[in-house]
């Protein structure tokens, strides 16, 4: 049901003939519209959870998001205290838009919280 709601709404929008909704933070740059990100000027390819995610925080700068936060915003179901998802999706999502993954920029861990949006760089 949640499947045919959401195709619902995807395919109903009026997208055809809109402005693309492009959120910019620093280096990085979502377009809603067309599914592109690009780092640094660069086109990166992410899976639909990755784009999910980062879009949550472009969206949100500010806010710092729990794991459960995520998960619930991203997978659309009730957290089961499986962290490893999120902690997964987090890692590989750096891994595609951070220079250096082990010190990441774009998305800071808040200890003993959660993560955050990182402020411009």
């Amino acid at each position: 049901m949640k499947a045919q709601i959401r195709r619902y709404k995807v395919f109903n929008s009026d997208v055809a003939g809109s402005e693309a909704e492009v959120i910019k933070h620093g280096d990085l740059e979502l377009n809603s519209n067309t599914y592109e990100v690009m780092v640094a000027g660069q086109k990166k390819s992410l899976t639909a959870k990755e784009f999910a995610i980062l879009k949550l925080f472009l969206t949100h700068p500010i806010r710092v998001f729990t794991k459960s936060q995520i998960f619930e915003s991203v997978w659309q179901e009730e957290s089961m205290s499986d962290d490893n998802t999120v902690m997964v999706h987090i890692n590989r999502l750096r891994g595609k838009i951070e220079k250096d993954p082990s010190n990441p920029v774009h998305i800071q861990t808040v200890w003993g919280f959660g993560y955050k949006l990182g402020e411009e760089c």
